[in-house]
């Protein structure tokens, strides 16, 4: 029977930014595989091996689904964009307090320095 390779790093990006999206594959490339994510319930499958980034500026993403699809994984969540208010409201569920945000005007290339040094 054939043993299977392990996945390495992955980061999940909940976005709909193309542009960005491809600029973070680029400077992730050999350090972590980008896999867009459009469908909230794949959520439930990542695992600590798994950064996901979910991008506040999308009004497509809700970001209470995702917390409620990420509660048991063990994955690294990383809250791209985002206000004060947004962040004080996932600061009051105990699911999401351990969040990670940035700042919307990072831009992706220094989004992906910033990734690659939580590998």
């Amino acid at each position: 029977m054939p043993v299977s390779e392990p996945r390495g790093r992955e980061v999940w990006a909940a976005t709909w930014d193309l542009g960005g999206l491809r600029q973070l594959s680029l400077r992730l490339h050999g350090r972590a595989k980008v896999v867009p994510v459009q469908d909230w319930r794949v959520l439930s499958k990542a695992d600590g091996m798994t950064i996901v980034l979910l991008d506040a500026c999308a009004r497509e993403i809700d970001l209470m689904r995702a917390a409620s699809a990420l509660e048991d994984t063990g994955a690294m969540v990383v809250v791209w964009g985002g206000d004060a208010t947004l962040r004080m409201e996932l600061a009051r569920d105990p699911s999401t307090r351990r969040w990670m945000h940035i700042p919307a005007d990072t831009t992706p290339i220094e989004l992906a320095e910033m990734l690659s040094s939580m590998f």
